[in-house]
């Protein structure tokens, strides 16, 4: 539901606009929008106090930057970012990292989301899937190095999940696992 409020704010607004996303989850929460049963549910603790601390005084970017509030939340809805920014790649991945903010500000949520964004990118564009998974792809005009990722999800983006076999690789709310 978050992900079609996120797609409907950039075509209604014709671009990024973090207050009237976060008016969209609102509607979400209080009235179902866009909710498949008309109603919200498994809103988790994160997203709620986002909400809450957005309608009590007004600043979108209500996300926590505390590392215990880094769920997957905000990597579960990204997808409308770098499908309407396909074409600036460095824009998709600035706004993907604005995009977490609104309600997951920790370091390891906002940069998952970043990473993602890049890669979702570098399909659309046709990247093929082989150098997707190259060590720290990164899609033209995107540097990891002038804007480094956190190391948890560098590690990933240096394809050290690699390494793992199940049950060490596993998926949890946890955005590091999810990703």
């Amino acid at each position: 539901s978050m992900a079609l409020c996120l797609a409907e704010s950039l075509v209604e607004c014709a671009g990024f606009d973090a207050a009237d996303q976060m008016r969209r989850s609102l509607r979400w929460r209080d009235q179902g929008h866009w909710s498949s049963t008309g109603r919200c549910f498994d809103i988790g603790n994160t997203v709620a106090a986002a909400l809450e601390r957005f309608e009590a005084d007004g600043d979108p970017f209500a996300g926590s930057a505390d590392p215990r509030t880094a769920g997957n939340s905000s990597l579960m809805r990204l997808a409308p970012i770098p499908l309407a920014f396909a074409q600036t790649p460095a824009e998709a991945v600035r706004l993907a990292a604005w995009m977490s903010r609104t309600t997951h500000a920790a370091p390891e949520a906002v940069d998952a989301c970043r990473y993602l964004a890049g890669l979702i990118v570098g399909a659309l564009q046709g990247t093929p899937k082989a150098r997707l998974l190259e060590p720290r792809f990164a899609p033209a005009g995107v540097d990891w190095h002038t804007h480094p990722l956190s190391p948890q999800i560098d590690a990933i983006a240096a394809g050290r999940f690699k390494e793992r076999q199940p049950p060490a690789i596993r998926g949890t709310g946890y955005v590091v696992h999810a990703l």
